[in-house]
């Protein structure tokens, strides 16, 4: 089974590390650099990917902005979207929760747990 998972975030290492371990399970993968990227490519498409795994501290457009941007967008506000990110205070994963995340795994992630969240959304 085929699912489509929008990878967000400014560390090409790591979009490289989570697509290999996606990819591995099976997973159709797409990476963007941030969350810019991948807006305009959710705008630009009629059937968006499953999951959208999003860093928060990115430039141009933030993670957090992102989310609120395909909370607010037509057609995507109920797409699930996990937080991957360092950012890990209670403040910042309340803030997540706030705008709208679906879920919130901070960096470091073990890989099978990441999985597992993956797996409760498609």
């Amino acid at each position: 089974m085929n699912t489509d998972v929008f990878v967000v975030d400014d560390e090409p290492e790591l979009r490289e590390l989570v697509s290999f371990h996606l990819e591995t399970a099976g997973y159709d993968v797409a990476t963007y650099p941030d969350g810019e990227a991948c807006w305009q490519q959710l705008q630009g498409t009629d059937s968006p990917p499953d999951v959208l795994l999003v860093d928060v501290m990115m430039p141009n457009m933030n993670g957090f902005q992102l989310l609120k941007a395909v909370r607010d967008g037509e057609g995507l506000s109920e797409l699930p979207v996990i937080m991957l990110t360092a950012r890990g205070t209670e403040t910042d994963v309340v803030q997540g929760f706030d705008i709208g995340a679906t879920d919130y795994l901070t960096k470091p992630f073990r890989s099978q747990e990441l999985l597992a969240r993956i797996g409760r959304y498609v």
